[in-house]
């Protein structure tokens, strides 16, 4: 399920582009926002884990 909203939020981020930006720096940026938002999760879900011990 994760995987299909980190696609969906992939091809958002496409689609908004970056106008006037190199291609690879525009890949990069979307790869680091949601690289950014898997941590988030990731941390969130250790976070949950360790407030219900």
């Amino acid at each position: 399920m994760l995987s299909a909203v980190f696609a969906a939020m992939t091809a958002i981020f496409a689609k908004i582009g970056i106008k006037g930006v190199d291609s690879d720096l525009a890949t990069l940026v979307r790869t680091a926002v949601i690289m950014g938002g898997g941590i988030g999760m990731v941390a969130g879900g250790v976070l949950l884990l360790a407030l219900k011990r």
